[in-house]
């Protein structure tokens, strides 16, 4: 079982450890300032969505990502964030990946 605690096992584990990334990242005014903590708090949910498309967490891990993208553009104004944002957020109403979506309880 060595390793075993290094990486999340399931598609819900890896949501839950982004969403404590984002957590910490809230709660940090200091951190905030950083574009490198956006980041990697946004990776994190954007694995959910790699680890497996069709699990039922995988939209809430872009549509987080695409919130965070949306959080990270109010502060640096950079026209790729706004880009990214519209990106993963525009998968929610995108009929050729509906069918992945229809499955989870999260709506986007």
């Amino acid at each position: 079982m060595v390793g075993q605690a290094a990486f999340a096992a399931t598609a819900r584990d890896k949501y839950y450890k982004a969403e404590s990334c984002y957590k910490k990242l809230r709660n940090s005014p200091k951190k905030q300032k950083y574009r490198d903590k956006w980041l990697a708090c946004i990776d994190k949910f954007k694995a959910v969505y790699r680890y497996d498309p069709s699990d039922p967490w995988a939209p809430a891990g872009l549509f987080m990502a695409g919130t965070l993208y949306q959080e990270l553009y109010k502060r640096s104004f950079k026209k790729s964030d706004k880009e990214e944002e519209n990106h993963l957020l525009s998968h929610c109403n995108n009929i050729d990946d509906y069918s992945i979506f229809n499955h989870s309880k999260y709506n986007c």
